[in-house]
């Protein structure tokens, strides 16, 4: 009896493993079937800059990539608006500077560019300076100083100069900071400013001329950010400021140019990536498709540039490491509201007695923020078309425009620019309006944060085979963007080709 109690023990103890191993057996084939598994050496999130660029040196190394893109178009924030007689407006990006990483990229294109001298005219203290001089430092610098502030203000931007060079040499290349750079972290721009002998004026039009290019106040980062940011209006000895730059046609034309280098599969749109899984030698990525199924794709490397505000919706296994988490969560972000015109050609009569050279482009200095005229960059309009006009309200007034329906924007936008200019509304034909509420990254002083600080260099080193990059980790353009891109692309030819 004892030997049948056995032996019906064993032949259940079999029957149990032969069904739990084809239960498991159905199940691994069923998610198979519902997961559809693709490889790839690289795998990009993001199909913005960091993510194209990546991807383009990629190819030129001879390494294939996928780049996984949750919006139906690529670009990220770059992207223009065409209207029906071919004018463009650019949505985000309004320009590129000539020392920015990127910019060989457009040589390299062959893309077809339209070029601006740094400097604006400017309104400090309710007195307009227009723009003179077409490109002369001295001319431009003696139409808005006194003889004195103007020399004094020379001598502030050879010292500054100075201390970027040095955080060029020694940073850039590398090397830990000197004890003079560590010190400009913990005190903010604004402090590093006032600690000279400059007036006023001198003053507002180094705050007027750099806020913009930080959406945010300049009290609310350190020195040394402000004077890497700075630099590209500074005196040097290559000239006065960096000329910058649009793309003929819309800045949208970078973008489709490194798509089109691109193997066609390499770039998939509407997928949402869910999870980043590695192991010690490989990774999975889980996305959800454009058909709402799940899908995975194995391979080498992952390269993550979606903008930090966003990057938890991914979850990460293993989870990030704390440092990173920090550098993440301790970063900020300034605001942007864009207000995109059509106006008649007979709107430059409301502004005409204002306008001796140039009055655009035109940093008010007030709730119209920065008024861009770039019909000169329209080679299909003529004067006597509809011009294009954009305001780049940013900062403090643009906080103030966040939660207010577009409706509301515009009523108030336009309020603003018949008191700029008397009569201007009666000229529009069109509105159209943009508001970005984590615009530009910047490190926050409040916490004591640089972009040189240590936890920024942690989250720019790879988490294993994750890595993590694009304009909020670098310095909050199209610049940052670059260099997270070619800073990854080397390191990961350097691994692949090893291989």
């Amino acid at each position: 009896m004892k030997m049948y109690k056995a032996l019906f023990v064993l032949v259940c103890t079999a029957l149990s493993v032969v069904s739990c191993t084809f239960i498991k057996t159905s199940h691994e084939k069923l998610i198979a079937k519902r997961l559809e598994v693709d490889e790839s050496p690289v795998i990009i999130v993001g199909a913005g800059m960091t993510g194209l660029i990546t991807a383009y040196e990629l190819k030129k190394a001879g390494i294939s990539s996928v780049i996984l893109e949750q919006s139906q178009r690529i670009g990220g924030r770059t992207e223009t608006i065409t209207y029906p007689d071919k004018a463009t407006a650019e949505e985000y990006v309004e320009k590129y500077f000539e020392k920015s990483s990127v910019y060989p990229l457009f040589r390299e294109l062959r893309l077809p560019l339209v070029e601006d001298f740094a400097h604006s005219a400017v309104k400090i203290d309710g007195k307009f300076y227009t723009y003179t001089g077409n490109g002369d430092r001295d001319a431009y610098l003696s139409g808005i100083f006194t003889p004195d502030e103007k020399a004094a203000f020379l001598k502030w931007n050879m010292k500054t100069w100075e201390l970027y060079k040095e955080l060029q040499a020694t940073y850039y290349q590398g090397k830990p900071l000197s004890q003079r750079l560590k010190n400009l972290m913990i005190i903010s721009f604004s402090q590093y400013v006032s600690h000279n002998n400059l007036s006023r004026k001198v003053r507002e039009w180094i705050r007027l001329t750099i806020e913009p290019e930080l959406a945010i106040e300049w009290d609310k980062i350190s020195a040394l950010d402000g004077i890497d940011v700075m630099h590209v209006f500074l005196d040097t000895p290559q000239g006065f400021g960096e000329k910058n730059f649009h793309v003929k046609g819309g800045n949208s034309n970078f973008s489709k140019a490194l798509a089109k280098k691109l193997p066609k599969e390499t770039i998939k749109l509407n997928c949402q990536v869910k999870q980043i899984v590695q192991s010690s030698e490989n990774v999975e990525v889980k996305y959800v498709g454009a058909n709402q199924k799940e899908h995975v794709i194995k391979g080498k490397y992952v390269v993550v540039t979606v903008p930090l505000y966003v990057i938890d919706r991914i979850k990460f296994v293993p989870k990030l490491d704390d440092e990173k988490r920090k550098a993440i969560l301790t970063a900020g972000y300034g605001c942007y509201a864009k207000v995109h015109y059509r106006v008649k050609p007979e709107a430059k009569k409301t502004w005409a007695k204002y306008e001796t050279e140039n009055l655009f482009t035109f940093i008010t200095n007030g709730p119209t923020g920065v008024i861009y005229n770039t019909t000169d960059c329209e080679e299909q309009l003529s004067s006597q078309d509809n011009q294009v006009m954009t305001l780049v309200i940013s900062g403090y007034y643009a906080r103030e425009l966040m939660n207010k329906a577009p409706r509301d924007v515009e009523k108030i936008t336009t309020r603003n620019m018949d008191a700029l200019f008397p009569g201007f509304s009666k000229y529009v034909t069109s509105t159209e309006i943009r508001l970005y509420p984590t615009a530009i990254a910047y490190w926050p002083l409040k916490y004591r944060r640089s972009r040189f600080d240590t936890l920024a260099n942690h989250l720019r080193e790879p988490f294993g085979r994750v890595y993590i990059g694009g304009d909020t980790t670098e310095n909050g353009h199209v610049d940052g963007a670059g260099r997270a891109a070619f800073r990854i692309s080397q390191q990961l030819i350097q691994l692949l080709q090893a291989k």
